[in-house]
């Protein structure tokens, strides 16, 4: 299994690889610089502890080709201050300019704590929106990117499903898996109160509720796949001409 570090890295030379091809591109006439209305989308899930929600985001990454950016790697990149800049400089000088406006609209605000931990997360989450095709799980990244860039998507499913699914899958006793779930549970609304100043996840934060005890995760995956289509018709034409 590959380091944090590497994962890093090599999603940087990729990015790195993107610009040269279109700069390359631009220089002879051919794609333009990209636009706003140029930017691929990108999809946020945030999941209750137990519902499959990184199960959808593995599955959806593969079948779209997105990049998939999980809790773990974004930590890594909001704390470390090498990561943080060169992440921010994969984008070109308009890109950066709209990461930094938008991060600062939201600090000003009075729905998020001015913390560096945040403003550092904020620019990395926006980043990667510059970018596109990305599939981006957990740290709030419903409440930061902008609504117009990207679906977001929450994962749900009844305690006792998860309490259940959490110890099939971890091999652990029911009543383990119950404190597992409860302390993951509160662990994730003391980040969301923290940093948001919200109480818990609200429907009306996500373009799309899914609860995984009534659907299977590849069905909650083609639900996902159709709100994407169907806001971005671009991506229906790119996966039709991929697939």
């Amino acid at each position: 299994m590959r380091s944090i570090e590497q994962i890093i890295d090599s999603q940087l030379e990729r990015w790195a690889v993107e610009r040269r091809a279109e700069a390359e591109a631009a220089k002879h006439g051919g794609r333009r610089s990209k636009t706003p209305h140029d930017v691929p989308p990108w999809i946020a899930i945030s999941r209750d502890y137990g519902a499959g929600g990184s199960e959808v985001a593995e599955v959806l990454a593969e079948q779209l080709g997105y990049e998939l950016f999980d809790r773990k790697l974004l930590d890594a990149l909001a704390r470390e201050s090498r990561y943080r800049r060169e992440f921010l400089a994969s984008v070109d000088e308009k890109g950066r300019s709209t990461v930094e406006a938008h991060v600062d609209a939201l600090l000003h605000g009075e729905s998020f704590v001015r913390s560096d931990f945040l403003r550092y997360l904020m620019r990395v989450l926006m980043t990667i929106a510059e970018h596109g095709h990305a599939v981006v799980v957990g740290r709030g990244a419903a409440h930061v990117l902008p609504a117009e860039g990207g679906v977001t998507v929450r994962i749900v499913a009844p305690l006792e499903d998860r309490v259940r699914n959490v110890a099939q899958r971890l091999s652990i006793p029911d009543t383990e898996a119950r404190l597992r779930v409860h302390e993951v549970d509160r662990a994730r609304a003391d980040f969301l109160r923290t940093h948001f100043h919200r109480a818990e996840w609200r429907p009306e934060d996500h373009d799309l509720t899914i609860c995984t005890s009534r659907v299977s995760i590849e069905q909650a995956v083609r639900l996902v796949e159709s709100t994407l289509v169907a806001r971005f018709p671009k991506e229906h034409a790119r996966l039709e001409k991929a697939g």
